[in-house]
């Protein structure tokens, strides 16, 4: 069997300090930045080429978000039920709740893999921060130095970097790797 391997249009981007709408080129191809453009009622929160406004780049999450409708029409349905059932006050505080614990655990698990201090938990989450101190983390090895990769003398985690994928057109991020 041959297999034909293509050039593909793959590129790494870091966070710009300085602007955290805008992504840095660390290597592969693609423009030096993308810009961060805000969802409109036309078009999804996308990246940009600045020199090139009308090249979108989409989340990956934002694509399987529009197919999940198609793939499975039913997912919406169920979703607009269960909102019923609860009541849009409920289900909008429990959306709003998860999201919070989300990020919260988020920042506390980066916390722990650089091994910099948690910090205090707010009160009404200690119920995920006990769960993440004694259920997830005696399970994981702080020990290992975190993958990343050095550009000019600078270390770049590979938590957060955004991949782009400019043949297809779309993008995604490492996350607590």
């Amino acid at each position: 069997m041959v297999t034909h391997q293509t050039h593909r249009q793959i590129g790494v981007y870091g966070s710009n300090n300085r602007n955290q709408f805008e992504l840095q080129k660390l290597f592969g191809e693609g423009p030096t930045r993308l810009a961060y453009r805000k969802e409109t009622p036309q078009v999804p929160a996308h990246f940009t080429d600045p020199t090139a406004p009308s090249v979108c780049l989409f989340s990956f999450t934002t694509v399987k978000n529009r197919v999940k409708s198609v793939v499975d029409p039913t997912s919406e349905e169920k979703l607009r039920e269960w909102e019923l059932r609860v009541g849009r006050e409920e289900a909008e505080r429990i959306r709003t709740e998860a999201v919070a614990a989300g990020k919260l655990l988020h920042r506390r698990l980066e916390c722990w893999m650089r091994g910099a201090p948690l910090g205090p938990c707010p009160l009404s989450k200690k119920f995920y921060c006990k769960a993440l101190a004694e259920h997830i983390l005696p399970h994981l090895r702080q020990e290992l130095p975190p993958l990343g990769i050095t550009v000019d003398r600078h270390f770049y985690p590979l938590s957060e970097l955004t991949i782009v994928d400019f043949d297809r057109g779309y993008f995604g991020r490492f996350d607590l790797i």
